[in-house]
């Protein structure tokens, strides 16, 4: 990092930051480094980095982040990947500024017009890619970086991907899950029309300022996009860009369009002549320099001998033995020299040839060289693909093993709850059934008491009848006596 000045860290992830910086030597270059820390990666991500290496330094695209360097810094613990800077932020920053203004836009995200010159140089860019057997694999709207004269450029091909042949297709399950494809969902094997979908989605984005398939988990939003269910872009947009869209978006990758069949739509080769009449228009007033011709010079032709008749006098007969002389040894010179001529032609031609036999020679033996290497590559990445198949086969067994847990543990909760609840019911059915009969029993005394109280009553009233009686039988009997007497 010694030939870079650091500015400002522009972000940070998993893998470490990029950082804004200028060139010691060139201060008004502005570039970004991606640092990547080595030290804290596994073999995957160290793989992820240098693919990214590689891909960069073969791409060379307008509409693609150019490589500038790469090295390795701080003790051999961080890369340094050194890349153009996009100084207009990415398409993901624009879209999220634009949504201020949506509801006043009747709920449409970007300008048509805006959208596909987006969308045209992100398809050529893809073209680009395409053409190479290349797969971007994460292309989202986090990964088109824009420059202030309205450049689009495609970025971070950490996870890219490079077919073996034209027909080939790739297998691992890779990727931004909003952007997912369907055949990635499903583990099957993919090839470029997984990047048709993943940019139908960005252009879908841009069209709503929201991915075309949202979710509340992962199985759900799953779900959304093996049935390709999502709201239709908004009719304020001609019908030609909402089937551009719908074109993109088929859940069956075979019908999908490839990246020439949609520069081929309608919509699409509009916006391009539309583009190139502005590029035209913006060089008015250039002048191509010309380059001036040499002037051809002829040879003037010989004067003519005067006439034998013409005043001849002494001397005129060996004036023409010496002109006839001289014209003999010129012949002798021109085909002297035109042997000489064809001799250096043949020479040359010999040497022409045997060049053109070592070039051939050097063009096979370089030919077999690539070849060999293409292969000891092509094995290399199927034997990354199946360690990276078989991380992600168990990076879903634990996501399946976790789900089944947390089921699990749901479904516990909700029966230890239901348990609480009929516990707490019969408690309060207890406590219930004690106080109804406790005052049972407090009614059952108070009768009780009732009861005895009455019954002492009774008696003293019996009691009382009696002694009443028992006076008036006395007050008779001392009547009778009385009467008696």
């Amino acid at each position: 990092m010694d030939a870079y000045k650091r500015i400002k860290v522009l972000g940070r992830g998993g893998y470490g930051a990029a950082v804004l910086v200028s060139r010691r030597s060139d201060p008004s270059k502005k570039l970004v480094v991606k640092e990547v820390s080595l030290a804290s990666m596994g073999a995957k991500e160290r793989a992820d980095a240098q693919r990214e290496v590689a891909f960069l330094k073969e791409l060379s695209h307008p509409n693609i982040v150019a490589f500038e360097d790469a090295f390795v810094d701080g003790g051999g613990r961080t890369l340094c990947i050194v890349m153009e800077f996009a100084d207009g932020g990415d398409l993901a920053g624009l879209l999220k500024n634009s949504e201020a203004g949506q509801q006043a836009r009747g709920g449409t995200g970007l300008d048509e017009e805006h959208a596909l010159g987006l969308f045209v140089q992100l398809l050529l860019a893809l073209r680009h890619l395409h053409d190479r057997r290349i797969v971007h694999r994460d292309i989202k709207s986090q990964n088109v970086f824009l420059t202030q004269r309205g450049i689009v450029k495609l970025g971070d091909f950490g996870i890219a991907a490079k077919l073996a042949t034209s027909a080939a297709m790739a297998r691992t399950q890779i990727g931004t899950p909003l952007y997912l494809s369907p055949e990635i969902c499903q583990e099957k094997p993919y090839g470029r029309a997984t990047d048709i979908w993943s940019l139908g989605c960005v252009m879908y984005e841009m069209l709503t300022l929201r991915p075309p398939f949202m979710a509340q988990s992962l199985p759900a939003l799953v779900s959304k996009i093996l049935r390709g269910s999502f709201a239709r872009p908004p009719a304020a947009y001609s019908a030609g860009t909402r089937e551009l869209v719908h074109a993109m978006l088929q859940t069956n990758p075979e019908r999908r369009p490839s990246v020439r069949d949609l520069l081929r739509f309608p919509v699409v080769l509009e916006r391009m002549e539309r583009l190139q009449q502005s590029l035209r228009s913006r060089d008015v007033g250039q002048t191509l320099s010309a380059t001036a011709a040499a002037d051809t010079v002829l040879p003037r032709a010989p004067a003519a001998l005067a006439d034998a008749g013409g005043g001849a006098g002494p001397g005129t007969a060996a004036d023409v033995a010496r002109a006839n002389a001289n014209e003999a040894a010129a012949r002798a010179r021109q085909a002297a020299d035109a042997q000489a001529r064809a001799e250096e032609e043949a020479r040359r031609q010999k040497v022409r040839l045997l060049a053109r036999a070592e070039r051939e020679r050097r063009r096979r033996q370089a030919q077999a060289a690539h070849e060999r290497a293409q292969a000891e590559r092509d094995a290399k990445a199927l034997r990354l693909r199946s360690k990276e198949r078989a991380a992600q086969a168990d990076k879903l067994r634990a996501w399946r093993e976790e789900e089944r847990a947390r089921q699990e543990a749901m479904l516990a909760q909700a029966e230890a709850d239901g348990i609480r609840r009929r516990r707490e019911a019969e408690a309060r059915a207890r406590r219930e059934e004690e106080r109804r009969r406790k005052e049972e029993a407090e009614e059952g005394a108070a009768e009780a008491v009732r009861r005895e109280a009455q019954s002492r009553a009774d008696a003293r009233r019996r009691r009382d009848e009696a002694k009443e009686a028992a006076l008036r039988r006395r007050a008779e009997a001392a009547a009778e006596a009385a009467a008696r007497m």
